[in-house]
């Protein structure tokens, strides 16, 4: 995981997609438990087989929607369809064209993505408001909050940059074909 922005020197690729995508104001408490987390897994103490990482996450997944039915507390787990969002993703950061509401420049928000895939990956993270967009921008034609990752999970950040690679090569038509 990684306790604090990219660094300055490292640039990531980008791209304009739409993925499903959820994000607030963080409490406090949602940036205390999410930099335990990040202690915890760069210390080793979580080190995990990664299949049993993705078994867990699908069990977590599995558990949010049952807390959801049962208390309107509870966020219901990412639609992958209708809580679609244009977006502009990079494992730095991401513009998500919506409203920002009451939001300002220097805001920490809670980040939920569906990153899409085989196995859809869910990811969360702590992003600081860096600019909002009152006008699309004409180079992509998004307007929103853009943010910048403070705390994410690192083999979060490269799933991004692995789905962020393939929808590159999508665009560019340079898929390698599918075995059969």
């Amino acid at each position: 995981m990684s306790a604090g922005p990219a660094s300055p020197e490292r640039a990531y690729a980008r791209v304009v997609t739409r993925i499903a995508v959820r994000f607030h104001r963080a409490s406090e408490n949602e940036v205390v438990a999410c930099e335990e987390t990040v202690v915890a897994r760069e210390t080793g103490a979580d080190e995990l087989p990664a299949a049993l990482v993705s078994h867990l996450r699908n069990i977590e997944h599995k558990l949010q929607l049952v807390l959801s039915l049962l208390d309107r507390r509870y966020a219901p787990p990412l639609d992958p369809v209708h809580d679609q969002r244009n977006v502009i993703l990079s494992a730095g950061g991401l513009l998500i064209e919506a409203p920002h509401g009451d939001l300002a420049v220097g805001d920490q928000v809670a980040l939920e993505l569906l990153l899409p895939g085989e196995s859809p990956r869910s990811v969360h993270a702590i992003a600081v408001v860096t600019r909002l967009v009152a006008e699309s921008d004409p180079s992509d034609g998004l307007r929103g909050v853009a943010t910048e990752y403070v705390l994410i999970d690192e083999s979060d950040r490269d799933a991004i940059v692995r789905l962020v690679n393939r929808l590159q090569l999508a665009a560019a038509g340079r898929l390698p074909k599918a075995r059969p």
